[in-house]
């Protein structure tokens, strides 16, 4: 019999399969009486596919490190500027992406117009930016998460379709500081600067 395999492959949707292996008694058995297994992942979503209760189960372990593709641009085409276009579908999506119903209130706020012969509209309008989306959700994964990067924008030309969130469940100082040093060494190598940012349809 062959020695064991060190790489396995699962086929399956994150947000089920990430959770088993954590519950997994494979997961949890010590690495050759060195601790508890340790891990990272890398979330590199097409879309609007990641839920936030992988995230938040993610950083519970605290034996894990993220990776993740926050999708900006698909998630703030979703938050239509009226929101009577934000059908029930796109509010369930973005509920499962953003974490909870919060976003109505953060990034709503009810407006009056009023026409010519005085009859009053009252319209709920997006109030927010990407920028400001962007900050919202870093200051989210905040609260589970020891440390949060600030986000690295990824896309095609001007239109930044990503956000890299780089997320560290173990709250150890000497651990933090190793994920803030590589942070800012990657920061220098991709040259990234606020004139990228600027880009804020």
């Amino acid at each position: 019999m062959g020695p064991e395999p060190r790489v396995r492959c699962v086929q399956g949707d994150a947000n089920t399969a990430l959770p088993a292996i954590l519950d997994s008694e494979e997961w949890r058995k010590p690495e050759r009486g060195r601790g508890l297994q340790r891990g990272i992942v890398f979330l590199d979503p097409y879309g609007m596919q990641v839920s936030y209760s992988t995230l938040e189960q993610l950083a519970a372990c605290k034996r894990v490190d993220v990776f993740y593709l926050f999708p900006l641009e698909a998630v703030t085409r979703q938050l239509a500027h009226d929101y009577r276009a934000v059908d029930q579908w796109k509010q369930d999506r973005l509920d499962a992406v953003l974490g909870g119903p919060d976003w109505r209130e953060e990034f709503y706020t009810d407006r009056q117009d009023q026409d010519v012969f005085g009859h009053v509209d009252t319209q709920r309008r997006r109030k927010v930016t990407r920028v400001e989306i962007e900050a919202w959700f870093k200051r989210r994964l905040e609260r589970n998460f020891a440390f949060v990067s600030p986000p690295i924008a990824l896309g095609d030309g001007n239109l930044q379709k990503f956000s890299l969130f780089v997320a560290i469940a173990n709250d150890a100082p000497a651990a933090v500081q190793l994920a803030k040093n590589g942070i800012r060494d990657m920061l220098k190598l991709q040259q990234i600067e606020a004139s990228r940012r600027k880009f804020d349809p």
